[in-house]
């Protein structure tokens, strides 16, 4: 597992996050919703690269 990798991705999705509200905040509700995608793929990603596939224990990867 590739830490810098993570953190990188978990950056991303934090930032991805406050971009999408403070783009709520400014009435652009189109903008908003291409951040919370962008949100969600790096928060997927960060558990995929920290837990392994979705069904699947850390202890098999």
């Amino acid at each position: 597992m590739d830490e810098d990798e993570i953190e990188t991705i978990e950056y991303i999705a934090e930032m991805s996050l406050c971009l999408r509200d403070m783009s709520v905040k400014l009435g652009m509700p189109f903008l908003a919703y291409l951040l919370e995608m962008v949100f969600q793929e790096a928060h997927c990603a960060s558990m995929r690269k920290r837990f392994g596939p979705p069904g699947q224990s850390p202890a098999h990867q």
